[in-house]
């Protein structure tokens, strides 16, 4: 795979800011104007270095792809850019000494898209889209659609700002709590109950994990806790019950630095990682690798095996795989 980071001249750190600054600066050396009377060969030079910079840009400017490149999942980024819609220039050309565009050629088709970049299919949003609205955003993972748990940056439905997704599941909390009321023996409504605290503080700490809002929101990790601990005593055999009570108790200890329950979250995970069923098994694994890079100490090698169990597991183009490489990425 080509060294995106060395065709635009940019160390492996760079920030968003020096990605876009890099890739104006080269190209304005390949403009129209620069190249205007130039041999054939000399454009052909150049047209060939416009298209490796925007291929360097299409991938390095995108956090989901850029996340893929660096775990080294090189299939996942070249189906990105194989996928891509093509950068077309419909400006007119400078003179061309009688070799002009033929006639009735049109300048401005409807439907050219002159903008460079790579917009991937909404089943890749990592975010893994994986989502902010990287992949709203994949994410973490775990938010619920009737009682099961989704991942947030790719399958929330579209919202039109932060603030809207923050709170997309205030209401469906107080709904869930009234089942639960009207319902006191219903394992079903504790577990949409606590998916539904779950969600909320999760959106927040996948879209602002340092913010007031989610310090407010942590001790819902801690009320998920109690819901799902409800619903395992009416329904003891739910493994995914039993592991998303453990994640809910880990996250909320390493959230306010209470050892005791982020140790207890992580031994009930192990305890039933084994035992979940396979469409559930790769949100589980995710969540678990969260738990204990966010342990103290922070357990990061068993984190990222666990991830890389995902990735083998899953499509490589899945959006929780690309999260997965994300998230090995970013903590090695």
């Amino acid at each position: 795979m080509v060294d995106y980071y060395a065709v635009l001249q940019l160390p492996h750190d760079a920030d968003d800011a020096a990605i876009e600054a890099a890739f104006a600066k080269l190209s304005r050396a390949y403009d129209a104007s620069v190249l205007a009377g130039v041999s054939d060969e000399l454009r052909t030079l150049a047209e060939q270095r416009v298209f490796a910079l925007t291929q360097a840009h299409a991938v390095l400017a995108d956090p989901t792809l850029r996340a893929a490149y660096d775990a080294g999942l090189t299939q996942v980024v070249a189906k990105a850019l194989a996928t891509a819609e093509p950068t077309l220039d419909y400006r007119p050309l400078p003179a061309a000494g009688a070799r002009e565009r033929i006639p009735g050629f049109v300048v401005d088709p409807q439907g050219s898209n002159p903008a460079a970049g790579v917009v991937l299919n909404r089943t890749v949003p990592l975010f893994f889209a994986i989502t902010l609205p990287l992949l709203i955003v994949l994410v973490a993972f775990v938010l619920t659609d009737g009682g099961t748990k989704v991942a947030p940056k790719n399958d929330t439905p579209p919202v039109q700002t932060a603030s809207s997704q923050i709170d997309q599941f205030e209401a469906a909390i107080a709904t869930a709590k009234l089942a639960t009321d009207s319902a006191p023996t219903n394992a079903a409504a504790w577990i949409e109950y606590g998916n539904m605290l779950y969600n909320s503080v999760q959106v927040v700490r996948e879209l602002d994990p340092n913010s007031v809002t989610y310090n407010d929101r942590i001790e819902r990790w801690q009320m998920a806790a109690v819901a799902y601990e409800k619903a395992m005593t009416l329904s003891p055999d739910n493994v995914v019950v039993v592991a998303d009570h453990g994640a809910a108790l880990c996250f909320y200890g390493n959230g306010v630095s209470d050892k005791k329950s982020s140790n207890a979250g992580l031994q009930q995970m192990r305890s039933v990682v084994a035992a979940i069923p396979t469409e559930e098994k790769s949100r589980v694994l995710m969540n678990l690798g969260y738990c204990l890079v966010e342990n103290t100490p922070p357990q990061v090698e068993e984190a990222s095996k666990i991830w890389q169990s995902v990735i083998d597991a899953e499509a490589k183009d899945s959006p929780i795989a690309i999260q997965a490489a994300k998230l090995i990425a970013q903590y090695r």
